[in-house]
C-alpha cells in the first residue's frame, strides 16, 4: 500500500473571490492557503508599503510598484508579491522562510 502525501498548495487572490468561495478552499483542505494580493494592491494604493530604504507605491509610473504598462509589477513589485507568498507559507505551515528586500531590485522611475 503506497501512502499519499497531500502536495501544499497556494491560492493566490490577483481578483475579487467572493469570501464564501475562498473560506470553502481553505476550509475543504488545511494544505491550501490564500495569498490576499488584493489587500497587498489596495495598501500601496493608501499608504503605500515601506521597506528598507523606501516606500513602494502602486501609483502609474511614480510608484515603482508597476510596470509602464500599468498591470504587471516591477521587479520591487515582484518582490512585494514574494513576501506576501512567504508571509502565509510562514504564517500557514508554521515555517521561517526569510523575505527579501525589495529595494534590492529595479524599479521604474518617471518625473
Amino acid at each position: 500500500m503506497k501512502m499519499q502525501i497531500e502536495t501544499p498548495r497556494l491560492l493566490l487572490r490577483p481578483f475579487q473571490l467572493s469570501d464564501a468561495a475562498a473560506n470553502f478552499k481553505m476550509d475543504s483542505n488545511p494544505n491550501v492557503l490564500m495569498v490576499d494580493i488584493i489587500s497587498m494592491v489596495e495598501t500601496m494604493n493608501t499608504t503605500g508599503i515601506s521597506h528598507n530604504g523606501g516606500t513602494i507605491y502602486a501609483t502609474y509610473a511614480t510608484g515603482g510598484g508597476f510596470s509602464l504598462d500599468g498591470i504587471h509589477p516591477t521587479a520591487q513589485g515582484y518582490a512585494l508579491v514574494a513576501n506576501e507568498i512567504i508571509k502565509t507559507i510562514n504564517n500557514g505551515f508554521n515555517a521561517n522562510i526569510p523575505t527579501v528586500n525589495p529595494g534590492a531590485y529595479t524599479t521604474i522611475f518617471f518625473e
